[in-house]
């Protein structure tokens, strides 16, 4: 398996860049939204790392590339759910962020779903249906769960998505602990899971808040 690959932008189109390593070109798939931020981190370093998935057909080898191993994570669990494949799964991350995806899973939002080119309502129900099982998978306390009260359901539903995402549950809940704090000291409270995931991801991200 290629974990990931580093190296020299050669070039790039609406769906793919080209990544020279010790004089190999590597052809690789990325979320749209990914390609801007690989232009700038090879103008920033000249070199780019793209985090990747090796997918195997029985007529073709195809590597999908993405910024960072949060993006992949939720690439693979995509690929999990019935019907949706590699090309299909690399859309949604194109036209929705991580944490929009999450927040759809969690909350039932299929209007972040539908509004994929390729989505309609019964497959973004199904997404939402598979995905939200296989995240509860990723939460090892399952004690911990359910113990959680009414009003702390939604700490135990951000902590699950980011797990899921491929963070540690300890980076996880620490996270989710910092974001807590910031809102104790501004008086305020989270109303749902997406506010806790989207500020814990900057977190996570080293981006501040």
């Amino acid at each position: 398996m290629i974990e990931f690959i580093s190296g020299r932008l050669v070039s790039y189109d609406k769906s793919s860049i080209v990544i020279e390593q010790r004089g190999i070109g590597y052809s690789i798939y990325v979320p749209i939204s990914d390609i801007a931020q690989f232009q700038h981190q090879a103008t920033m370093n000249e070199t780019v790392h793209v985090y990747t998935e090796l997918i195997v057909r029985e007529d073709s080898l195809s590597l999908y590339g993405f910024f960072t191993p949060a993006e992949r994570s939720m690439f693979r669990l995509l690929l999990g759910v019935s019907r949706v494949g590699p090309q299909l799964a690399c859309s949604i991350l194109s036209h929705a962020s991580i944490d929009q995806i999450a927040v759809s899973i969690l909350e039932e939002k299929e209007s972040i779903l539908t509004a994929v080119p390729g989505i309609g309502q019964k497959n973004a129900k199904r997404i939402i249906l598979e995905l939200k099982d296989k995240m509860k998978k990723y939460y090892n306390d399952h004690d911990q769960e359910k113990n959680v009260s009414p009003g702390r359901e939604i700490y135990s539903d951000a902590t699950l998505a980011l797990v899921a995402l491929g963070f540690e549950k300890r980076e996880a809940e620490h996270a989710i602990q910092e974001v807590n704090r910031r809102y104790a000291t501004e008086t305020q409270t989270p109303k749902e899971a997406s506010d806790l995931i989207k500020d814990a991801l900057v977190i996570l991200r080293g981006d501040g808040m």
